[in-house]
């Protein structure tokens, strides 16, 4: 079955199956009909033949449960709209989600016939991986697509909201197989025909089916040999997509059939379509019984081996002299010009440097525009004296390199992800092995509805290297002064207003003049939004700003006719537009920064492609240099193969730590926080030399240990911390008790002096074996390398370094001890070569030393704990389930749907996954205010449940331990039978702070749900009346809470509290400092309808110190990929300041917004017995320690936003702003010890006295009464 458009409409196979029952006749592809499942594919790939046989099982069987999934009557499909279904939510597992595809497959096919129809299947999943992972995982032949949207470094504004309001949700798309496909033909462009057909194949109110691909920057050009698969354009549906959106992924399978599909339709393209229903349903099964499951995280970290045996420029150096000759002969001297917009500006140098190192580039922004003539839309002439005067020249180079090996496609994608996570990623992979993939920092436009928004990208300058802001600040500054930039970008800029001027009825220019940063380069940046005309779509919007000025000229028509002329090869897609389309919304990106991948037998040919702007005053080897600044993300992937890396190590201590890090890199753990230092100079290296190392440099030890806790608990997987010796490794020690105490993987690689200077005084020696005590779960001290100590001992050091840090069930921090002699700088001192004994397999392949796989028993669960146990859950009349905190998100899937299977009330934990931008679900009775019903013990005994099953294990509150030790004390008084307190959790260490523990399960929360259902029995009136006891009572508490807060006029904790779980973006991270921030959260926060799963909660709750947050949550945000947001108190907050600094050098990293509660000292101390028994003048300064820091001033040193808030009215209005402006920022919330005190007891004491209005009310009385007599 070949779908790369070489035959044009998908045919039945000519072998039919019949069912028996139904006599319903239908085509099945011969090898689907094979015993034992799909011929030829590795049993990981297979779906059996059991799924494929239910296909064709009884047709009513199937009919009766159609209606269980989203969208209800299947009696008939719309010929219109995509018809959308939605499975219900699949907590964990991979396969089971392929399982539910299939039973989906299976409806549409038992569903009555159409002439044409097309079906959307969704499995929602946990976000575990992502959609790069699990596509690098396909090994399949068919076509395969990678998207990823851009992430804006600049401030949200309007316009670009409002034009990305249809997709904001979806990050990233990865597909396999095409359900439907449109390859245009050679000298063609995309047209009204194509375009048609794509919105009547897309149209669905949600913008879920997607028309992805793109087309080339020329389709009137010549056609290279090696474009020619891609056609004039390609643009498809993928047949399954695994989708990263929200706080989920979602595995999609779309059906499509038409039984008027024809070669003839389309005049313009090539149409792969389907025309019957069974011939589509056909094409589904087969792809998905070709799905692999995800590959482990071992191998994201893989580089190809291979190695650049030549590489060849066109035009050359001497050619391209020669082209820029002649271009600048036909440039015209562009008419008059705004020397504000590019001239030199009135401020002085040292002033801008001042504001930008003060309020980073949004503030050099506000600066240079209030002294810069404000440039309106339209107001400066700059397209040239006349009209066919050729003001601008985009000039592209093609750099053709051989690589000596395979590649694969993912890895060379993954590779320019880390190190440019906030652009475009694509990747267009054709059924030969051809791929186009790219990294763009430019937007064409974004569209939802009429709202559109469109970018202005042109001039580049480098970054400053290695962090550094004022050599960053002075290149970007050096950009904005230039006068040939200042030009060239604002003939774009102009262009793109012209544009939308003739399409929209109304124009803004939202960004006038700013730098987008991006990995390793910035660029000058504006926006500009727009609403779009009655009757102007997509198609409009591609032919007119398709090509723009940033990738062919001014004017187009002139600057393609000089490429045609003189360029001398084929651009192909590059510089073209990529992107996805729907009836509604579409995303394109001008695919600049790109590459074709070409498999040639045992190499592979990839060309590089980048393009300078060519105005009058343009310099020869100025942009020459520049095309190699461009192209230079690519080139570091292939500068040397592993092997040629290692092998060429100038020293030993250079090569152990090569061998070190290449190993931790093919094992998944290439994100590095390193810290300086001389003895830790090989480590240091080896990382900077890696091309899939990604570095997190750092001044404080400290600081970059907390920060690798939060990436780890933001992952489940270990960061690598590197230091240099002495106190600079005993600096790791809060983080290291952190890690322990929470489970984190963390892998430390410390430097060390060799063992002989120990004891002897030695500078820089301490004793550095051992130092981390019982808090690491293994550790090694490793000889200095020594021709007579094979490398190989250090790689399985390293394997079991790995394999410890991650273990399922004790995960935790793992040390490794390097010692090291001189030289430690990259001098040559000759090695011998039996150093590498037995490595020379393990250079040549791409595979860890040792491979790390962890079986598990999947007996059932029921058969490993005794049944009473079981019987116990399933027959509980009054259960209370209590979740607790939950790392992992395929537990927290599972916790919720234990609660949905039991029925029995739910109270969740602030970090339990399900409080905070979950969705409420009316089949989840969430019990979110127990720590204030808990506030009065009367009210103990009236809602003593029979049994409490405890998921995952620590609490914040102390009232819920209590209330828990409490019913268990009473039971064992009473003699009850049976355990009442049972907990369940993946990790082995001990939870029992009462020391009443029954019974513990240490397993995953989705085999305790397998288990549960298969031995539930739902129960009815007791159970009912139970979780309806709790319901009214926490709706009296919430209402008795809601109106304390809402009356309030003055600023406490509790509104903070309130106002972040209520407004927190359903895509962000919300990480929580200890003492007050966490306890109001767990208080007062309340799950929202926003997503099927809650927004990913963490807080440092392994030791619970105050020390580190700041860190933690940079990296928590760094390992999530996400924006996230951090509730931290000011004592908090001053004890890692120094983390301020890794928000200053991490601007590639997400946005995070710190919201800082000011209430000048340790407010928590004020709810203590000590404030009152404890003189004022004693308790304030040694308590409550008051601090007068300037925390404005603070955030400037760091060159970090700042906004102060000290009523309810700034409180939204800046939070919201602060999650618009795309930056780290702290906002700073002012409150008062003493008035929060206040607030807090009143709302208890409202809380106390609804409580006992209800508790007097006769309904409470008679449900108590029922439930008693239930029970007898």
């Amino acid at each position: 079955m070949n779908l790369c458009g070489q035959r044009v409409v998908h045919e039945a196979s000519s072998r039919r199956f019949t069912c028996p029952q139904c006599s319903r006749s239908s085509a099945v592809c011969p090898p689907l009909l094979e015993r034992g499942g799909v011929v030829g594919i590795k049993k990981r790939h297979c779906v059996y033949k059991s799924r494929l046989d239910a296909l064709y099982s009884h047709r009513g069987e199937i009919e009766g449960q159609v209606e269980d999934c989203v969208g209800g009557d299947r009696a008939a499909f719309s010929a219109s709209r995509t018809d959308v279904r939605v499975v219900p939510f699949v907590e964990s597992h991979y396969s089971k989600a392929c399982d539910s595809l299939v039973r989906e497959i299976q409806r549409v096919y038992c569903e009555p016939d159409a002439e044409r129809g097309r079906v959307r299947i969704e499995v929602p999943l946990c976000r575990g991986i992502s959609s790069l992972q699990w596509l690098k995982s396909q090994n399949t032949r068919d076509m395969k697509l990678y998207f990823s949207s851009k992430m804006s470094s600049s401030p949200d504004t309007a316009g670009s909201i409002a034009a990305e309001s249809a997709f904001a949700h979806v990050s990233a798309v990865a597909g396999v197989g095409a359900a439907w496909m449109w390859k245009g033909l050679h000298g063609c462009s995309l047209d009204e025909e194509v375009m048609e057909s794509i919105k009547r194949m897309t149209d669905d109110d949600d913008n879920r089916v997607r028309a992805f691909g793109g087309g080339r920057f020329d389709p009137g050009g010549n056609v290279a040999a090696e474009w020619e698969v891609f056609g004039s354009f390609c643009f498809l549906i993928p047949r399954v997509e695994f989708v990263e959106r929200g706080n989920v992924c979602v595995l999609a399978c779309t059906i499509a059939w038409d039984s008027q599909c024809d070669a003839s339709m389309l005049s313009s393209a090539k149409t792969t379509g389907f025309r019957t229903k069974e011939a589509a349903i056909e094409d589904a099964l087969l792809c998905v019984s070709k799905l692999a499951g995800p590959l482990p995280r071992q191998a994201s970290g893989v580089c190809s081996r291979g190695t650049c045996v030549s590489s060849e420029h066109n035009p050359t150096i001497e050619g391209w002299n020669k082209l820029l000759e002649e271009v600048q002969d036909r440039l015209c001297a562009v008419g008059d010009v705004a020397q504000g917009e590019h001239g030199t500006f009135s401020i002085s140098p040292s002033t801008a440097l001042d504001e930008y190192l003060r309020n980073g580039q949004k503030g050099l922004d506000d600066l240079l525009a209030a002294s810069s003539p404000n440039v309106g839309v339209g107001q400066s002439d700059t397209t040239g004296k006349r009209a066919q005067d050729l003001a601008k020249l985009v000039l592209a180079r093609r750099t053709a390199m051989v690589i000596d090996e395979a590649i694969d496609c993912c890895d060379v994608l993954g590779s320019l992800q880390e190190r440019d996570p906030k652009a475009y990623q694509f990747l267009l992979q054709m059924p030969n092995g051809q791929c186009f993939l790219g990294c763009t920092p430019e937007r064409l436009y974004a569209r939802s509805g009429q709202e559109v928004v469109s970018e202005a990208v042109a001039g580049t300058r480098g970054r400053g290297a290695g962090g550094d802001i004022e050599k960053d600040f002075w290149l970007a500054f050096d950009l904005l002064q230039s006068q040939k930039d200042g030009l060239e970008f604002q003939l774009v800029r102009e262009s793109i207003v012209d544009i939308f001027n003739s399409l929209c009825s109304r124009v803004t220019v939202e960004v006038e003049k700013s730098v987008l940063k991006q990995g390793s380069v910035q660029h000058l940046y504006g926006r500009i939004a727009g609403t779009l005309e009655s009757g102007v779509d997509d198609l409009d919007l591609l032919k007119d700003l398709h090509p723009t000025p940033a990738v062919c000229g001014q004017p187009d028509k002139d600057a393609l006719c000089f490429l045609r002329q003189f360029e001398s090869f084929d651009r192909g897609f590059y510089a073209g537009p990529f992107g996805w389309f729907t009836n509604n919304a579409a995303d394109v990106a001008v695919a600049i920064r790109s590459s074709l991948i070409s498999p040639e037998s045992d190499q592979t040919l990839v060309s590089l492609y980048a393009g300078v702007g060519i105005v009058p005053g343009s310099v020869t080897m100025s942009e020459w240099n520049e095309l190699d600044l461009k192209i230079g993300q690519f080139t570091k992937i292939f500068d040397s193969s592993t092997e040629d890396r290692i092998l060429k190590s100038p020293n030993l201590p250079l090569l152990s730590a090569q061998v070190m890090v290449e190993e931790l890199c093919r094992n998944g753990c290439n994100t590095f926080c390193v810290a300086p230092g001389s003895r830790s100079s090989p480590l240091t290296l080896a990382v900077a030399r890696h091309p899939r190392a990604k570095l997190v440099p750092g001044i404080d030890e400290r600081s970059l240990g907390f920060w690798a806790v939060g990436y780890g608990k933001a992952t489940g997987h270990p960061c690598v911390v590197i230091t240099s010796s002495g106190t600079a490794v005993a600096n790791l020690l809060p983080s290291v008790v952190e890690a322990s105490q929470s489970n984190v993987p963390m892998i430390l690689l410390t430097a060390d002096r060799p063992s002989e200077l120990r004891d002897s005084g030695a500078n820089q020696t301490i004793n550095q074996v051992g130092i981390f005590g019982k808090y690491v779960r293994w550790e090694a001290d490793i000889l200095p390398p020594s021709d007579t100590v094979p490398v190989r001992k250090t790689l399985t050091a390293v394997s079991n370094a790995i394999r410890v840090a991650c273990s399922p069930s004790s995960s935790g921090p793992v040390h490794l001890n390097c010692q090291y002699r001189e030289p430690l700088h990259p001098v040559q001192d000759p090695w011998d070569d039996l150093a590498l004994e037995g490595l020379h397999a393990w250079l040549g392949s791409t595979r860890p030393f040792t491979s790390i796989s962890t079986s598990y028993s999947r007996i059932p669960i029921v058969r490993q704990v005794d049944h009473t146990v079981i019987d116990a859950i399933s027959n509980c009349r009054r259960g209370l389930l209590v979740v607790g905190e939950l790392a992992q998100p395929e537990d927290v899937a599972a916790a919720k749907h234990i609660a949905k299977v039991l029925g029995w009330p739910v109270v969740c934990d602030v970090l339990s996954g399900l409080r905070i931008g979950d969705r409420e679900c009316e089949d989840v009775n969430l019990i979110n205010y127990i720590d204030h019903i808990l506030v009065d013990q009367e009210i103990w005994e009236k809602i003593e449940p029979e049994m409490i099953l405890h998921l995952g294990s620590r609490l914040t509150s102390k009232r819920v331990a209590a209330f828990i030790e409490h019913v268990t004390l009473n039971a064992n008084e009473r003699g009850d039978p049976g355990p009442k307190w049972i907990l369940v959790d993946r990790k082995t260490p001990r939870y029992d702070p009462s020391h009443l523990l029954q019974m513990r399960l240490e397993c995953d929360l989705s085999d305790l749900l397998d288990a549960i259902q298969q031995g539930h029995r739902q129960d009815t009136s007791i159970q009912s009346e139970y979780g309806s006891l709790l319901r009214r009572i926490n709706d009296t508490v919430e209402e008795a809470i809601d109106r304390v807060i809402e009356e309030s006029d003055s600023m406490s904790e509790a509104h903070v509290a309130r106002a972040i779980s209520e407004y927190l973006p359903s895509s962000h991270g919300l990480f929580i400092g200890n003492s007050m921030p966490i306890r109001d959260l767990d208080m007062f926060g309340a799950p929202q309808r926003k997503d099927l799963l809650g927004s990913p909660v963490a807080a440092n709750r392994g030791a619970s110190g105050i020390d580190g947050v700041l860190s933690s949550a940079a990296g928590f945000a760094s390992g999530l990929l996400r924006k996230c947001t951090l509730v931290v108190g000011d004592v908090s907050f001053l004890h890692d300041a120094n983390g301020l600094n890794l928000l200053r050098t991490g601007s590639m990293s997400p946005a995070l917004t710190v919201v800082l509660i000011n209430n000048s000292g340790g407010g928590i101390f004020d709810f203590l017995p000590i404030s009152d028994d404890v003189p004022e003048d004693q308790f304030r300064p040694l308590w409550t320690t008051p601090q007068y820091v300037d925390i404005s001033g603070l955030c400037r040193a760091q060159g970090i936003p700042h906004m102060k808030v000290s009523s309810l009215a700034e409180l939204r209005r800046s939070l919201e702003s602060s999650w618009e402006l795309n930056r780290h920022c702290v906002v700073e919330v002012i409150t008062n010890i003493e008035t929060n005190v206040q607030h807090h007891e009143y709302i208890k004491s409202e809380v106390k006295e609804a409580l006992a209005r209800y508790l007097s009310d006769d309904v409470m009385h008679g449900t108590i009464k029922r439930m008693a007599q239930a029970e007898k």
